[in-house]
């Protein structure tokens, strides 16, 4: 039993680090699906589509060979040949081409379990006849295969890119098996590629690439994405040229493409930095009103690609160039102006948000103190300003200790007495209620006849006291609160005898009414509670020095009892505010 447990955790710690290296490349969110195999392939397709449309070939290429290498040993196929090798043409990998090819065997496709038409499928088609030449000159410059290598790669590139019609195939690989009569290659191109007018080598073709591939991808739903990258990649580039221009027309032929889909061009963010680099202020003014959080809800949303890479990027750097544009506007007025260039910096910093928050909450009080009735005010309070203020209501307690005095003839039984309190507060707004428990603890200064008995001095002594307490906070800063207070409860002094209280003697409850003041210092952080995105309360820490002049009423009841309490009380405690967005 101790063998096998040693095994098992042997095991368990090579997987590990089996795990720990595989993770340093590929993405975890490959793993932990339920099938292992197919919808691993499938989920690794997504993320390695997403990659070549953000332009990271590198992570790419890993992508694709952990992919490869899965399926394998799952007896999958992660890709179609012409996927593969179109992918290979755009990474530069033309030697896996080469040695693709020449194992190329169409049984062991057949065999195994083909992946599904996806979005990686359209993206490499389209790539690959948009960039033929471009990649066609890079094979030529290429020093790791020979010419005869670059003659095939050639014929095969333009057979992917549909370049070529059959005649023409047909033709280039008769000149191709002419000029290298004794080449690996030649049975690939006579049997795959140049099938000719021969029908039983027609179908060979669906071994390297699916029939009707194009048909069966604008069919998926969410196929009109594919036109929507291909539109935002051209943005991009227009932007780069400063063909202000042609991003106008490409992006309002993007906006009306998709108006009634569920395909949305661009982000909300996306569309304002366009429209704040085409100088259309009257059309960014309408789409800033009309926003709403959650109008893009369940639609298929473009991918951070290039052109949202770029537009970060430069609408950034030239920042003030764009502010000085908005200010020398002459198509809206001042106020226009003004909301723009707030907008405009929400639209700059609102991913970081968090840093810069205190300065947009500052931008949005002065423009809405200058506009308090402007029909931008709905946005800028629901999404620029994100300034938190408390609540009217608030609680907190208190645990204290302090002193309690007695005068009159109260002052010539007891002594200075220890006091503890504890304390309930309430706070609304300026107002303040406390429901207060003091007891003290005095000690007589001689035997004394009280309520028709004796009350020894050397009986231990309580005084209790209930109360409830109003005040109004006159002074308050971040740091001192100052309020007076009134107050009224009900008061006791009774002995008692090794904890057992005596009955029949002492001074039982009676009213009383009090009155003093407070002073509450914080001596913490204020620290807010956050659940989601918003904080619900707010709380610290702080000390209260109260004191108070209490007049029981004892002589009424008790015709030797007359006399007056003070307490002096310094006490620690917790407060609690709730926290509401500013609106």
């Amino acid at each position: 039993m101790k063998r096998l447990t040693s095994v098992l955790i042997g095991l368990l710690f090579i997987l590990s680090l089996y795990g720990q290296v595989i993770g340093k490349e590929i993405p975890l969110d490959l793993f932990g699906i339920e099938n292992p195999e197919e919808q691993t392939i499938q989920k690794g397709r997504t993320t390695l589509n997403n990659a070549l449309i953000t332009g990271d070939m590198n992570k790419a290429v890993q992508l694709k060979d952990f992919l490869v290498q899965h399926a394998n040993n799952a007896n999958n196929v992660a890709f179609y040949p012409a996927e593969l090798w179109r992918f290979c043409f755009l990474s530069g990998e033309y030697r896996e081409i080469l040695m693709s090819a020449n194992n190329f065997n169409s049984a062991l496709i057949v065999e195994r379990s083909l992946p599904k038409s996806d979005e990686l499928t359209a993206f490499l088609e389209s790539h690959s006849t948009a960039l033929a030449d471009e990649v066609w000159q890079n094979i030529t410059k290429s020093t790791i295969v020979n010419d005869e290598e670059k003659s095939f790669l050639r014929i095969l590139l333009y057979y992917l890119a549909a370049k070529w019609d059959e005649n023409t195939l047909d033709k280039e690989t008769a000149n191709f098996v002419t000029q290298f009569p004794h080449s690996n290659y030649s049975e690939f191109l006579n049997r795959y590629i140049a099938v000719g007018n021969n029908p039983k080598l027609r179908g060979n073709r669906t071994m390297i690439d699916r029939d009707k591939m194009k048909d069966e991808i604008l069919l998926m739903s969410n196929s009109g994405m594919f036109f929507v990258d291909k539109g935002r990649l051209a943005i991009a580039n227009a932007l780069t040229a400063t063909d202000y221009e042609k991003v106008k027309q490409l992006k309002d032929y993007l906006l009306n493409f998709t108006r009634n889909t569920q395909d949305v061009a661009f982000y909300p963010v996306e569309l304002w930095r366009i429209l704040f680099w085409t100088g259309e202020y009257n059309q960014l003014l309408n789409a800033l009103v009309d926003f709403k959080a959650d109008m893009n809800k369940g639609k298929n949303m473009p991918y951070n690609d290039l052109l949202a890479k770029q537009l970060g990027e430069a609408t950034a750097f030239f920042a003030n160039d764009l502010r000085l544009k908005i200010s020398e506007s002459n198509t809206i007025n001042q106020e226009q102006k003004e909301f723009l260039d707030l907008a405009f910096s929400y639209s700059l910093y609102v991913q970081y948000q968090n840093m810069f928050q205190d300065k947009l909450n500052e931008a949005s009080n002065t423009f809405l103190k200058h506009y308090p009735q402007s029909s931008y005010a709905p946005f800028v309070k629901k999404f620029v300003r994100v300034e938190f203020i408390t609540e009217g209501l608030a609680l907190s307690y208190t645990f204290g200790m302090g002193a309690t005095f007695y005068s009159g003839q109260l002052g010539r039984y007891f002594n200075t007495a220890p006091q503890l309190q504890l304390s309930f507060d309430l706070y609304y707004k300026q107002w303040v209620a406390l429901m207060n428990m003091n007891v003290a603890f005095p000690k007589m200064n001689y035997s004394v006849n009280m309520n028709n008995g004796l009350w020894d001095k050397d009986y231990s002594t309580e005084n209790a006291q209930f109360q409830v307490v109003g005040g109004y906070q006159f002074y308050k800063n971040d740091r001192i609160t100052l309020y007076p207070t009134a107050s009224i409860g009900a008061m006791q002094i009774k002995p008692s005898d090794n904890g057992q209280v005596i009955p029949d003697i002492g001074l039982e409850f009676t009213t009383y009414y009090g009155l003093g003041a407070a002073c509450d210092c914080r001596i913490s952080r204020r620290q807010r509670v956050v659940r989601g995105m918003f904080p619900l309360t707010e709380q610290y820490w702080y000390l209260r020095l109260r004191y108070e002049a209490c007049f029981p009423r004892f002589n009424r009841h008790y015709g030797n009892a007359g006399g007056n309490i003070q307490n002096i009380t310094l006490s620690v405690g917790g407060f609690t505010q709730g926290v509401m967005r500013n609106k």
